[in-house]
Parts: structure tokens; C-alpha cells; sequence
């Protein structure tokens, strides 16, 4: 933790050393911090999609699964960043947590690339 600490407080507007520490603190028990501080990079960046990912991994890790959050998180990030392949593979992840093995496998276009063709 020390590493991310000093890297952050040298990058304090690294967006993506944020995030890295922020999963480092869940996994290490800290979920509660780990999101508040994901939520304030989001307050900070409304359109930067990075903690939003990373709070729907936080949301799956949990025991049972996060479901209504994961799927809340991962509605905006789908509306901001429809092609985003990390918003596709926790899509997927979370229809096959729910057992819905079929739509885990529709590889059809995200409803705003429908629209754009």
C-alpha cells in the first residue's frame, strides 16, 4: 500500500494510480474506502468511466454479488462508452453470475452502436 500511497501523492491527478489504489484497498478488506474514493474521482470526472469499472469489480467481489449496483454502474458506463470492451466483459460476467448463460453469449452490437448504423 505504502507504493501506491507515495506514487498517488507524486500523481495526485493520475486518474489511473487512483483507481489502482482504490482496488488495492478492497482487496484488501476495505471495500467501504476503496468505493468512497472511487466515487469521488467520479464526482470529479462525471464522464471518466475507469471508476465506475472499477466499482462494479468491487460489487461482484462481494459474497453474494452486488447485482442491482454492478447492473447500476454498468448502465452508465454502457451510455457513455458503448464499445468499451471492459463494460462488455463485466456485462457478460454478470449475466453468467445470473446464470444467463445465453445473453452472456450475444455478441449482438450495444443498443447505441444499433442506432448509429
Amino acid at each position: 500500500m505504502t507504493t501506491y500511497i507515495d506514487v498517488l501523492s507524486r500523481n495526485p491527478n493520475d486518474l489511473g494510480v487512483l483507481v489502482e489504489y482504490a482496488r488495492a484497498e478492497a482487496l484488501g478488506g476495505r471495500s467501504l474506502s476503496a468505493l468512497d474514493l472511487l466515487h469521488s474521482a467520479t464526482a470529479e470526472r462525471p464522464t471518466e468511466v475507469r471508476p465506475m469499472l472499477a466499482r462494479i469489480e468491487i460489487y461482484m467481489s462481494r459474497v453474494p454479488p452486488g447485482f442491482v449496483e454492478a447492473e447500476g454502474e454498468l448502465r452508465e458506463v454502457m451510455r457513455l462508452q458503448p464499445r468499451d470492451p471492459a463494460a462488455r466483459f463485466w456485462r457478460d460476467r454478470i449475466h453468467l453470475a445470473r446464470r444467463e448463460y445465453e445473453l452472456a453469449s450475444d455478441r449482438s452490437p450495444a443498443p447505441a452502436e444499433r442506432r448509429q448504423k
